[in-house]
């Protein structure tokens, strides 16, 4: 395929007059929705003994959080294709807003849920909505805009942790942590509602027949497995890396903390370079190779005697997942250009159904197996991951998608 020509985008795409505040606001929904996501994770062992609950149980909360986002993002995919992305997205910064306030004032395991389901939903939203808005803006340069809008989250993730990492040691409660995260909900509510997006017509609107179809293809479901392994992983090392490194190395804490926050700087710099990809790239065996480099680094967690080398190799980590995210949603895109925001909402939904599950399956493998033991079997589902991708690759080599082997 030649350069410049790409699926269509969607029909409501044509009708902005001028990206600049929607990009602005979509890019900052991702910094902020990082902020909210690595919240907990950074918290978790002063919040247990605050709310007087062991951390494995406060750790559910995750699972809750990202359950309100899995259904956000289906939901709020399939309403912003008949009512438009802006009322969603402004709902989004209410509901993320409320659940930060319920945090931040948190005296018992009960109100911690009730803020961590409002945080998902308007979290899920947030980054689906966002990646979406994004993709129709630039259709032409999708790889770029979702890789440098997940430079954005990187960076909220790695300022969370850290400030929190400086913080805690000083005795300055997590719950600032929070109060932060409503200042910041406030502020992209104010962009939203300065933004430019239309309401799809009556012909943009996705039908249900329409619907029943998108889920049945292959170029919507095998990304989406693949996001889900992915995505279940990476859950995996943000919630625990922190207690691990303290449990199992004796790391001191600031650096344990610190360790979230450098897991995340590689990762925005491998997706800052990620941006320098040529738009008409193949991308499928790129993807994979990541996938299996992360696995490995993963898989060398049995035999770090440190916690000066495990951290490295979170880190490294961190660096190899760089592109994966981005390059399968930017997949999903390109092969499902039209009803955008329920395609990539479901998309990510699906992928979140691995936040669900990472707190319960670490919780698992600590009971069952030693726990220097449970990162190197995190590495399984990034080998599916691959392996999926390599599928992908492989079907549209042999002609038997509609979407050609470039656009991967």
């Amino acid at each position: 395929m030649k350069k410049g020509n790409y699926p269509p985008p969607s029909l409501s795409s044509k009708c902005l007059p001028s990206p600049r505040i929607a990009s602005t606001a979509s890019f900052f929904s991702l910094f902020v929705f990082a902020l909210s996501a690595n919240a907990l994770p950074a918290i978790l062992l002063r919040a247990s003994k605050d709310l007087s609950v062991d951390f494995t149980t406060l750790a559910q909360v995750s699972a809750l959080q990202f359950t309100g986002f899995l259904f956000a993002a289906i939901a709020g995919g399939i309403i912003a294709d008949h009512v438009g992305k802006k009322r969603v997205l402004q709902s989004a910064c209410g509901f993320l807003l409320a659940g930060a306030v319920a945090w931040s004032v948190a005296s018992n395991f009960l109100t911690a849920c009730i803020g961590g389901v409002l945080m998902g939903i308007g979290g899920g939203v947030l980054e689906s909505m966002s990646s979406t808005v994004l993709s129709d803006l630039f259709p032409d340069r999708r790889k770029f805009y979702l890789n440098l809008s997940q430079a954005f989250y990187c960076l909220g993730a790695i300022l969370g942790p850290a400030i929190m990492s400086t913080l805690l040691p000083l005795g300055i409660s997590w719950r600032v942590c929070f109060m932060g995260v409503a200042v910041a909900a406030l502020v992209l509510l104010t962009l939203y509602s300065k933004s430019t997006l239309p309401i799809p017509t009556s012909l943009e609107r996705i039908q249900p027949a329409a619907l029943k179809v998108m889920v049945k293809k292959s170029s919507f479901t095998l990304p989406c497995a693949a996001l889900f392994c992915y995505v279940l992983t990476e859950s995996s090392i943000v919630i625990y890396a922190n207690t691990y490194l303290q449990t199992v190395h004796n790391a001191p804490e600031h650096w344990a903390i610190a360790s979230l926050s450098l897991f995340w700087f590689t990762m925005m710099l491998g997706r800052w370079a990620c941006t320098k990809i040529p738009e008409q790239a193949s991308y499928g065996t790129s993807t994979a190779a990541l996938l299996i480099a992360a696995a490995s680094m993963l898989i060398l967690q049995q035999w770090a005697e440190s916690w000066q080398v495990s951290l490295m190799l979170f880190s490294l980590t961190g660096l190899t997942f760089s592109g994966v995210w981005p390059l399968i949603i930017g997949m999903s895109a390109t092969r499902n250009p039209l009803y955008s925001g329920t395609v990539l909402g479901s998309t990510i939904a699906v992928g979140s159904l691995g936040c669900i599950m990472a707190p319960s399956l670490v919780t698992v493998l600590l009971g069952i197996v030693a726990e220097k033991n449970v990162f190197p079997l995190m590495a399984t589902p990034l080998l599916v991951a691959a392996f999926i991708i390599i599928q992908i690759t492989h079907r549209i080599n042999k002609g038997n998608s509609p979407s050609p082997v470039s656009q991967l």
